[in-house]
């Protein structure tokens, strides 16, 4: 039912909630609607998950470890690539988006919203603009260029299961 009502829409009570609890341009309120999670993470998560036999689960509960020793030492172990994964989607996601950074911290400046300030309705300097989004995209190229190997290998192993 939710998913027929348009993301926009939404905006209008997601904005009355953070301004109630006054977490209006705050980072906090920011973080908090970042934190909210995604069907893409979800699906990472899970094919991870799947590949944890539920045996390995049951002999460590024979051996007398606690659930939060299973998680610990079994679990976390597996996710860390999932982790990773979806750290890098999260980051740039973030790092690029322009919507909720603009609409709930309209005093605060951010990467996005920093090159808002130079549209002018009446004279735009393209030149700077360009510069500035060919600036902005050398950090995820480098974070890419370092981190290749092992995103590659690790959707991989998501789309081979």
């Amino acid at each position: 039912l939710i998913s027929m009502i348009p993301t926009i829409v939404l905006q209008i009570f997601v904005f009355q909630v953070l301004n109630n609890i006054h977490l209006y341009n705050s980072i906090i309120g920011v973080v908090l609607l970042y934190s909210v999670s995604d069907i893409v993470v979800i699906y990472i998560f899970r094919e991870y998950i799947k590949k944890i036999p539920i045996s390995i689960e049951k002999v460590a509960l024979l051996n007398g470890a606690s659930y939060f020793q299973i998680y610990w030492k079994i679990i976390f172990p597996t996710l860390k690539p999932a982790i990773m994964i979806v750290a890098i989607y999260k980051m740039i996601g973030i790092y690029n988006d322009f919507y909720i950074q603009f609409l709930y911290l309209p005093t605060k400046k951010t990467v996005s919203t920093y090159l808002y300030n130079f549209v002018d309705p009446y004279n735009m300097d393209w030149p700077i603009i360009f510069a500035s989004v060919v600036l902005l995209t050398i950090p995820i190229i480098i974070s890419l260029i370092i981190l290749q190997k092992r995103v590659s290998n690790n959707v991989a192993n998501i789309i081979n299961k």
